[in-house]
């Protein structure tokens, strides 16, 4: 038996404005008075659908619960099936009542409200032809709602944007400084990787980064490979300027905390910092720094205004160099320092004999340091004539004695002057770190 559905009546109590997305319900205002302080409906996503279901022979069929598959097209026949959904209804004398979209919501209909019903009474085929959704005589003010401020757009974007509705997207070039308030940028806002390109000369850079308070200008944690990298600088790679806290925290990087490749004057700068410029921890080792060339330095530091009396490098431990240690000369010029097998200290001087005998203190920082157990080893050499030996006997590691043992044949006097020269083993060094200096 063929099945038919007569179209008895077919209410769009609801009208969507055009739009190729979904809508989300909308509030309107109400022309009676507010009920209980609210004016604001929320209308359905609901079209209310009344039919009969005959045989082929027009008449009635059974009463009793059949199953029915409602799609909507865009087009009588063929076309773009829009929505869809099965509802058990249930027939008296062949009629039935039932709300579209009760099942599946109805949140997306054809943007030219051209819309037709197809229904399939199960088991048998689907019924032809569609039958075409209209608007109710009133509905049709409803189509004020395509030029309200709520209504979702269509058509190509303008503005800042660019492309078309319902995806535009942000126009190149359109979001500049004037257009994002200050300070409301976190790191976690920009995508990776982030590339800054600036062609502006000095105080100008492309990046530039100031802490408001006590906090870190830059810090990175935990990185996989390099934290921080500059490639090909002219002038400085990093400037970090008036620092109160550190101008660069990197913790935790996998490979290098900082990488500077071919800097034109510096890799790193640090001008002002409170307390230390650079300061670097690693289980292996601090830094590590290293010549591109024969003739480049590892290590360069300055003392204050260059003054060769003031500290250019302090080093709380012990110091290790394969190829030994050298003075340099403001002429240029370079003279090795001692090495030794043992970490010695030397202390030296001249003096003169006083009726043939005369005592040397030790410098404090010599006595202080040299080990106990161990003798200082004392060197002296006359400077003139002597009438015989002079003979140097310790008084412990804080000084000693030299006499003049007479020779029978030897002229001279017996307030010969002579050099000394003291060598005592330093101390072992202590296990316990040296106090944190505010780092």
């Amino acid at each position: 038996m063929r099945v038919t559905v007569l179209l008895l009546t077919l209410v769009c109590a609801v009208t969507w404005a055009a739009s190729d997305a979904a809508l989300a319900p909308r509030s309107v205002k109400s022309a009676a008075p507010a009920v209980a302080g609210t004016d604001a409906v929320t209308i359905p996503h609901l079209l209310s659908y009344q039919g009969q279901v005959t045989d082929t022979a027009g008449r009635p069929v059974p009463n009793g619960i059949y199953a029915i598959t409602f799609r909507i097209f865009n087009q009588d026949t063929g076309g773009t099936e829009y929505w869809s959904e099965l509802q058990n209804v249930t027939t008296k004398d062949g009629r039935f009542t039932c709300l579209l979209g009760s099942v599946t919501p109805i949140d997306y209909l054809p943007q030219e409200g051209s819309c037709w019903l197809e229904m399939q009474v199960h088991p048998d085929p689907a019924m032809t032809p569609r039958i075409r959704i209209v608007s109710s005589a009133y509905a049709y003010m409803a189509d004020v709602a395509n030029t309200a401020d709520s209504a979702r757009p269509k058509g190509n974007a303008g503005g800042d944007l660019t492309g078309t509705y319902p995806s535009p997207t942000i126009g190149t070039g359109t979001v500049n400084s004037a257009k994002v308030q200050d300070h409301s940028l976190k790191g976690v806002d920009f995508a990776a990787p982030c590339s800054l390109t600036s062609s502006v000369g000095n105080p100008g850079a492309a990046l530039h980064i100031k802490s408001s308070n006590t906090g870190n200008g830059i810090r990175v944690d935990s990185a996989a490979n390099n934290g921080i990298v500059v490639y090909y600088c002219n002038g400085t790679g990093v400037i970090v300027d008036s620092s109160a806290g550190n101008g660069f925290a990197v913790y935790g990087a996998a490979t290098d905390g900082i990488y500077v490749a071919n800097a034109g004057v510096r890799g790193v700068r640090v001008d002002g910092a409170g307390q230390w410029g650079v300061a670097s921890y690693g289980n292996l080792g601090g830094g590590f720094f290293k010549a591109d060339v024969a003739s480049g330095v590892g290590i360069e530091a300055d003392a204050y205004n260059n003054v060769a009396a003031d500290t250019a490098i302090h080093a709380n431990g012990k110091g290790i160099a394969s190829g030994g240690w050298v003075t340099g000369f403001d002429d240029g010029s370079e003279a090795p320092c001692i090495v030794s097998a043992e970490r010695t200290i030397i202390a030296s001087g001249s003096a003169r004999l006083s009726a043939g005998r005369t005592e040397i203190s030790l410098p404090e920082v010599f006595t202080k340091h040299v080990r106990p157990d161990i003798p200082v080893r004392l060197n002296v050499t006359p400077t003139a004539d002597a009438p015989g030996l002079l003979v140097a006997e310790r008084r412990g590691n804080a000084g000693f004695s030299v006499r003049l043992r007479r020779i029978a044949g030897l002229d001279g006097t017996d307030d010969a002057a002579f050099d000394w020269i003291a060598v005592g083993v330093l101390e072992e060094p202590s296990s316990e770190p040296v106090p944190d200096r505010e780092r």
